[in-house]
């Protein structure tokens, strides 16, 4: 798998299954701490032997309340 791929399955398959299965446990963790998500990118691209062409500081993760029952999470990842 090529770095193009990897990316396209953490950002389109991967987090919102993580999203949508874990809710809570998902989103807390990610804006306290940012680091997580470059981690579990980072060991995808270890795993399929592809050099890692992004660092910690490219993640960002916001949130927002739209509602009393809607929290918006933005999560961007910005281009090599």
């Amino acid at each position: 798998m090529d770095r193009h791929r990897i990316r396209y399955m953490f950002e389109h398959r991967l987090l919102p299954q993580w999203f949508f299965e874990e809710k809570e446990s998902f989103v807390a963790p990610i804006l306290k701490d940012k680091g997580i998500l470059f981690e579990v990118l980072d060991q995808i691209f270890r795993k399929e032997n592809v050099d890692n062409p992004y660092s910690p500081e490219q993640f960002n993760s916001e949130a927002a309340k739209l509602t009393e029952e809607v929290l918006m999470v933005k999560i961007t990842l910005r281009s090599t």
